[in-house]
Parts: C-alpha cells; structure tokens; sequence
C-alpha cells in the first residue's frame, strides 16, 4: 500500500544452521533492496538486552530502520 510504514530492525548477526551464508544480506544491501521501492525516513542504533537465562544476559545493538512506501 503506498504511504505504508515498514520497520525494519536486525543486528545482522547470521547463523550458518539458520540461513546458508550465501543468502546473508548485510546493511547495505539491505538499503540498495528496499530504496527500490520505500523512502528512508530515519535510521537509528538501539542496545537490545537478550536474557538467555537466569545466567546468561547478551546486549547487543539492533540496526533499526524506518521507511515508506512509495
């Protein structure tokens, strides 16, 4: 739908058992792959917190992008 809203958010952080290697997209590509068709409309760097157990706590920042569609 044009003047739709899509965020978009990763921390391009592939796993081989997940997704084959060849098929990782990295931010670049990411932008080049939607600039087709959405306008870029602010871009920011969030620090995720991932609690993988009573133990174990991961940060790490998330890429989080916000677009239009055209």
């Amino acid at each position: 739908k044009v003047g739709g809203l899509l965020l978009f958010v990763s921390d391009f952080n592939w796993q081989k058992q997940v997704t084959p290697k060849e098929l990782w997209l990295n931010e670049t590509e990411v932008v080049d792959f939607l600039s087709q068709d959405f306008e870029l409309l602010e871009e920011i760097n969030l620090p995720f917190v991932n609690r993988e157990n009573e133990r174990v706590i991961r940060q790490v920042t998330k890429h989080c992008s916000l677009w239009r569609r055209l």
